[in-house]
């Protein structure tokens, strides 16, 4: 029941952040077929859970980020 599993794509963390950090907005989707190319299949989830542990997280870039509220200057009276 259980146990230490080790992930399928530990000995590939270096590659991964590789290719995160040249194409920032790669998805999970296309990480997961770029490993499939490499003999790799692993589900979304399970690279979700794995890069989760590495600290890598998926950022949009700053230019599709939520506006910032603007507060009103003083005058509108």
């Amino acid at each position: 029941m259980g146990g230490y599993r080790r992930s399928r794509i530990a000995h590939k963390e270096a590659q991964i952040r590789q290719w995160i950090e040249a194409t920032p907005d790669l998805t999970l989707v296309e990480l997961s077929e770029r490993l499939a190319a490499e003999g790799i299949q692993i589900k979304v989830p399970a690279l979700w859970h794995q890069l989760n542990k590495w600290g890598l997280s998926f950022k949009k870039k700053p230019a599709r980020q939520r506006a910032i509220a603007h507060r009103r200057t003083s005058g509108t009276n």
